[in-house]
């Protein structure tokens, strides 16, 4: 199981922000394979000298090394925080087949979605997401 080369990128989102408007975008323009959306996470943080605590959702998207740097610039580019969580954990081994997975849905700049559901399955022949009105879409709802 040879998983070195693959990723996983952590980032949260207000609990009213349109996690999957993120997920589809990066997933749309192959800078990730997949991004999992956990809704019901209470982070408490410390933000301007004050400690705040707030529901948010964690998004674990998955990725290959050489994709992170642009997948995380894009993220910057649409998350509605000022500072939003970046995390980049190494993955240290896997199914090789879905690891494969990873690294085919992410080769090249731009093309199409693979369908949602079970990774194993032929990629969609539906357009991505539009990323024009994605960090709109993103952002929270407050």
């Amino acid at each position: 199981m040879n998983g070195t080369d693959c990723v996983i990128v952590c980032t949260t989102l207000p609990s009213g922000a349109d996690g999957a408007a993120l997920a589809r975008t990066l997933v749309g323009e192959r800078l990730a394979a997949c991004a999992s959306i956990l809704p019901g996470v209470r982070s408490l943080y410390r933000w301007k000298d004050e400690i705040e605590e707030d529901d948010e959702q964690q998004v674990l998207i998955k990725t290959t090394a050489d994709r992170a740097g642009a997948l995380s610039d894009r993220i910057r580019e649409l998350h509605p925080y000022d500072v939003p969580e970046l995390l980049v954990l190494p993955v240290a081994g896997g199914g090789g087949d879905y690891l494969d997975w990873v690294r085919a849905s992410t080769a090249g700049s731009q093309g199409r979605a693979p369908r949602a559901g079970n990774p194993q399955q032929p990629p969609s022949t539906a357009n991505p997401a539009s990323s024009s009105s994605t960090k709109s879409s993103v952002a929270s709802s407050k």
